[in-house]
C-alpha cells in the first residue's frame, strides 16, 4: 500500500511530489507487476489535480498496426527497469508488451520510462534499435487522441486494471 502525499521527499520517486507524471503503468521494476489497483482520493488537489488515463491495449493495437517490426522486437526483447532507494533495490527483466502464450493477444503492457535501467540486457547492436521502437511508442502513447483526462473528488475510488491501463 502506498500512501501518496505531495511532497513527501522520504521517497526518491516523482510520484510523490507534485510534478506532472506522464502516462505509465508502476511496478516495471518488479518480475510480477501489481494488476488491480485502487486509487482514493481523500483530498482535493489545491491547483490541477486531474488525472490521466490512457489504454494501453489500444496504444498496443495502434504500435502494431503502424510499427510491427518495433511490436515484434518490444514484444520478444527483455528490457531492464529498476527501482533504488536506500534500504530497497528492485530490479526486473521484461518485456514491454506480453502476449498471451496461447492466443498470441496483448495480455500486459510494462511502459514506465521513469524505471528505465541501463540497457545492459541489449547487445549494442540491438540499443539503436531499442531507442527507435520506444521514441515510436511513446509518440503513440503521447497522442493526445490517446488521452483521458478525469479529476477525482474526495470519497472517489477508481479501480485500474495496471496490466493494461496507464495512468
Amino acid at each position: 500500500m502506498w500512501s501518496m502525499q505531495a511532497n513527501n521527499f522520504k521517497h526518491y520517486d516523482t510520484a510523490y511530489s507534485t510534478d506532472f507524471i506522464g502516462a505509465h503503468t508502476d511496478n516495471t521494476y518488479f518480475s510480477q507487476a501489481s494488476r488491480i489497483q485502487v486509487f482514493h482520493c481523500l483530498q482535493p488537489a489545491t491547483e490541477g489535480g486531474k488525472t490521466l488515463l490512457v489504454d494501453g491495449f489500444n496504444i498496443a493495437k495502434q504500435f502494431q498496426e503502424k510499427y510491427p517490426e518495433g511490436y515484434e522486437f518490444l514484444s520478444s526483447e527483455a528490457i531492464p527497469s529498476e527501482f533504488i532507494e536506500e534500504g530497497k533495490h528492485h530490479l526486473s527483466l521484461d518485456t514491454v508488451f506480453k502476449n498471451n502464450p496461447v492466443t498470441g493477444n496483448i495480455q500486459q503492457i510494462r511502459y514506465n520510462i521513469y524505471d528505465r535501467a541501463p540497457l545492459s540486457s541489449l547487445p549494442m547492436k540491438k540499443i539503436q534499435e531499442f531507442y527507435l521502437h520506444f521514441n515510436n511508442l511513446t509518440r503513440i502513447v503521447r497522442n493526445p487522441k490517446n488521452e483521458y483526462w478525469l479529476k477525482l473528488e474526495p470519497g472517489t475510488v477508481l479501480l485500474s486494471d495496471n496490466w493494461r491501463l496507464m495512468h
